[in-house]
């Protein structure tokens, strides 16, 4: 300021405005040097440090942290919680040495843009080398129990890991032969051609159609075909997904993913389904159609080494346009129990045991009935054989009822 200026050293000799120029330029001077430590430590930050961040809709956040409770940093740590019914890192930093580096671990919770409380895991360490931390990611991940497999379940339009299960074989599952023979060379054909899809510009992925009585082994089938391909389980509740969020699940399906659509056959062509709130109001929400579906599966994000799996217990009541090749590209009927499935499952509950010759199967006993005869006998076949014998079916019984 020219304090020559005509007026301006009467302005600085005024005692009222003196005060009130010092206060100014006081807070000036404060705005001005406020962000000098922030802007400091973000250079030193950019400059000497490295960090990777895991956010708890991915696998690495769930796998860093049992991986830090397994190699007993956290017994050292102040702060705990309980991560899917197991003991993890808690909020807040903590501190870790890692191939002879300090390294620091924050766990924060965030708000994402749909106001869900999510939680992010971060490492940080001094130095411009990834690799670090890479060998970190990747010894975490590897530590993860391979044995099992991962179920996903949908959370606003992203996939979430909901538990794990023992894998089941292939072997355990009640087929008949010629489906147990068209299912394994159409997955056999598939996973070991994946050049040739690239080279022809198919994309490569596939769909199959599972139909038959409730009970018959569909859900059971598909835990098979992960287990045996070593594929991630995604399920969704349909009522609770929209066009628009079946377009974004699809995308966010990652390779080697197995998406099962249960019960597609409830799934209407058109139009909006009433539901109440909280006040027991009707309100309009998005329903998902079948033209969204088929959008989805046939979108070229997200689709790359994914099997899509549809079960119905109305095959009938499917739309044509959903069965089509590129769709669903191999089509099975579950049904009763044969003789010869009847003798394999014996076999799988009973290896020692010699099922008699002449044996009167039933007819109509599902796959899943059956278990239920041998879990209350897991020790005595004669005993399975007798409830067998003495099963019937609620057709039957109503026969009987009416005559």
């Amino acid at each position: 300021m020219d304090i020559n200026v005509p007026g301006v050293q009467e302005l600085l000799k005024n005692p009222m405005l003196l005060p009130g120029v010092g206060l100014w330029a006081g807070g000036m001077l404060t705005f001005i040097m406020k962000d000098i430590p922030s802007r400091i430590y973000e250079f030193i930050r950019h400059h000497t440090m490295t960090s990777i961040s895991m956010p708890n809709t991915q696998d690495s956040f769930y796998a860093m942290a049992e991986w830090i409770e397994a190699s007993k940093y956290s017994k050292k740590f102040r702060s705990l919680r309980v991560t899917r019914g197991k003991v993890a890192v808690g909020l807040g930093q903590h501190f870790f040495i890692y191939k002879r580096r300090l390294c620091w671990l924050s766990r924060e919770k965030s708000e994402s843009k749909d106001y869900e409380q999510r939680e992010e895991i971060t490492i940080t360490f001094f130095g411009r080398d990834q690799q670090l931390l890479r060998d970190l990611l990747a010894e975490a991940t590897k530590s993860q129990d391979s044995t099992k497999t991962k179920i996903y379940t949908p959370n606003h339009g992203e996939w979430y890991k909901a538990s794990e299960q023992e894998r089941r074989s292939l072997s355990s599952v009640l087929l008949t032969d010629e489906n147990r023979k068209a299912l394994t060379e159409h997955l056999h054909n598939y996973a070991n051609q994946k050049e040739w899809y690239n080279k022809h510009g198919v994309p490569y992925r596939t769909g199959i159609c599972l139909s038959g009585p409730p009970g018959t082994g569909k859900t059971s089938l598909v835990r098979a075909i992960c287990a045996e391909y070593k594929l991630k389980l995604c399920t969704m509740d349909l009522s609770a997904v929209s066009n628009g969020s079946m377009q974004d699940l699809m995308n966010w399906l990652e390779p080697d993913s197995l998406l099962l659509i249960e019960d597609i056959d409830t799934v209407s062509a058109t139009g909006d389904r009433d539901k109440k709130d909280e006040d027991g109001k009707i309100i309009a929400i998005e329903q998902l159609t079948l033209g969204g579906i088929l959008n989805a599966i046939d979108g070229v994000v997200g689709s790359d080494g994914r099997i899509v799996v549809v079960t119905t217990n109305k095959l009938d009541k499917l739309d044509p346009a959903l069965l089509r090749p590129g769709r669903i590209d191999l089509s099975l009927e579950l049904s009763y129990l044969t003789p010869t499935m009847f003798l394999q499952a014996m076999k799988n509950f009973f290896p020692n045991f010699v099922v008699p010759a002449g044996v009167e199967w039933p007819n109509h006993m599902t796959p899943a009935t059956l278990q239920q005869i041998v879990l209350g006998h897991k020790t005595d076949p004669i005993k399975v054989l007798e409830a067998i014998q003495q099963f019937e079916t609620i057709e039957q019984l109503q026969l009987k009822k009416a005559s």
